[in-house]
């Protein structure tokens, strides 16, 4: 009992210090942007953001219009780093039977996703795409144009 009594202030420092230093605020910002092939919006699939540092994703969906928006849980504030960018179409529509008759049984599909050749297969990945941005504290943009 001894031992314990010695131990818990010791235990409890580290909780009283962080307790005393007050609340840190992570920087955020907004980020939305276009994403255009060949000049022409892409108008399907979803923008995801990743910061290999922080752990943290975000996303968008793409518009009519090619624009998108970031979320980060659930909310337009995404915290401040560099990320990597992907672009992936929007995931396949499994068909039911009526569908593949009346599409004469040509429903293309490639890994699960609906082929889109406005999205070449190297933005695909984190590991090909070779696009990043750094997001800043306040409003930000980024502006994307895939090429072959």
């Amino acid at each position: 009992m001894t031992a314990l009594r010695q131990f818990v202030p010791f235990a409890l420092l580290p909780l009283l210090i962080a307790a005393g230093c007050g609340e840190s605020k992570i920087p955020t910002g907004k980020l939305s942007g276009k994403v255009t092939y060949k000049a022409e919006p892409v108008t399907e699939g979803t923008v995801t953001f990743r910061n290999n540092e922080q752990g943290t994703v975000a996303a968008g969906k793409l518009d009519a219009a090619g624009e998108y928006h970031l979320l980060f849980g659930g909310g337009p504030e995404v915290p401040a780093g560099d990320y990597v960018i992907t672009i992936t179409p929007p995931e396949a529509h499994v068909p039911i039977a009526s569908e593949l008759v009346s599409a004469g049984g040509q429903v293309p599909v490639v890994n699960g996703q609906r082929a889109f050749p406005n999205i070449p297969a190297k933005y695909r990945s984190f590991n090909t795409s070779g696009l990043t941005k750094t997001i800043d504290e306040g409003e930000n943009s980024c502006e994307i144009s895939l090429d072959e």
